[in-house]
């Protein structure tokens, strides 16, 4: 019986993985905008970027990683909270000394 149930489960493969790709940052929008264009190029491939796009691109930078940062503490935040929930004292309380042995001698539970 288990082994049929067994030869149905592997008959059934997982879902393909989506081929589509997660949506680019502006950034990298942004790059492959200026990089991508041909009038911007020289002979040698080098290419052409004007200084207000630099000071664009260098904001936009600095902003990715302000953003970083601040995903990476939420997450040790959350971390630290899941850690803290699951070190928490067991809501039932501990045994009492004696419980045992007086609930062992009471008449109802004798056989």
């Amino acid at each position: 019986m288990d082994d049929d149930i067994m030869a149905e489960d592997s008959a059934h493969a997982p879902p393909t993985r989506p081929t589509t790709e997660p949506p680019s940052t502006g950034l990298c929008m942004l790059l492959k905008t200026a990089l991508g264009d041909a009038s911007n190029q020289d002979r040698s491939g080098a290419v052409k970027v004007p200084a207000g796009l630099i000071n664009v691109l260098l904001d936009m930078l600095l902003n990715t990683e302000k953003t970083m940062r601040r995903l990476e503490e939420t997450i040790h935040r959350l971390n630290a909270s899941v850690d803290a929930s699951h070190h928490q004292p067991h809501p039932c309380p501990p045994r009492r000394a004696g419980e045992e042995t007086r609930w062992a001698s009471a008449s109802c539970v004798k056989a």
